[in-house]
């Protein structure tokens, strides 16, 4: 039940906040200003050219571009080796305020849901993982399409008389709409609940064809480099296992990956500790 209500929210609260605190929900979703200038600077974007929501009209006015984030968090024992993890999936939207930016911004973070890794990681507990994304996937489509869903998650209808079904087939929040347009995940986050490679794997790379003999290879006519996917290859490279590549607009241009863990504490650690390693310059 925790995931169905958890994940539910995702379109409950953007609903309510355009409905009952306007003001609020421009902060914590983005201005039609914001709306329009992000959509602009996509313009030339594959990701935007190769979208169905381009061809919606007043896309760019009434579409707001959303961030999906999961990762694993120590909750029991931390720095232990009997240590447990959580699985967190939390959302946010990229045109909320820039007042919102930063620690304020974690005020713009929904929680979507979490559960202990071994309860909800496929190779564990293929059913919690399962019914999570059934979840996940019915919210998020809902909330592309802008119109409360007809039916529950698992496609029974609602209960009569509810609220649910009195609202159902009707706009979500006055024609305002959301679109997954970033996942973010560290590596292992990517192989254990998006399905995606692992990056010590053969062939390590959801966006590419580069394989671990070639990985290093950085060249400008490096082979891997003409190997990069569109959707219909990543399709067809069976990548797109998770069920939430099967919702409007996600595909491989949405996969993002984690700054963080990428870059400053990854490759930029490798770069300074290489540079430091033996001459030591303070």
């Amino acid at each position: 039940m925790m995931p169905e209500i958890r994940a539910a929210r995702v379109v409950s609260r953007f609903a309510t906040l355009f409905d009952k605190m306007p003001a609020m929900f421009e902060v914590l979703y983005g201005s039609v200003d914001r709306l329009v200038e992000f959509w602009s600077a996509m313009a030339n974007a594959p990701q935007y050219l190769q979208s169905k929501l381009r061809h919606v009209r007043d896309h760019q006015r009434n579409f707001h571009p959303m961030t999906l984030f999961g990762d694993g968090v120590a909750s029991y024992a931390l720095g232990k080796a009997w240590s447990k993890t959580v699985n967190v999936w939390t959302f946010s939207c990229l045109t909320k305020s820039p007042a919102h930016q930063g620690f304020r911004g974690l005020l713009a973070q929904m929680l979507i849901t979490m559960c202990h890794k071994n309860d909800c990681v496929a190779k564990f507990n293929a059913n919690t993982h399962k019914a999570i994304y059934k979840v996940l996937k019915w919210s998020l489509q809902a909330l592309y399409d802008g119109i409360w869903p007809l039916l529950r998650p698992d496609n029974s209808p609602w209960p009569a008389s509810s609220d649910e079904q009195g609202r159902a087939g009707k706009l979500l929040a006055g024609g305002k709409r959301g679109v997954v347009w970033h996942i973010n995940f560290d590596l292992d986050w990517a192989f254990e609940s998006l399905g995606l490679p692992r990056w010590n794997s053969r062939s390590p790379c959801a966006k590419c064809g580069v394989t671990i003999a070639t990985v290093s290879d950085i060249r400008s006519p490096a082979p891997w480099i003409d190997s990069v996917y569109d959707h219909d290859k990543f399709v067809r490279a069976n990548l797109a296992t998770c069920p939430l590549f099967s919702v409007t607009d996600i595909t491989v241009e949405t996969l993002k990956g984690d700054w963080l863990h990428s870059k400053h504490q990854g490759t930029d650690s490798y770069l300074f500790g290489g540079t430091l390693s033996g001459n030591p310059i303070i």
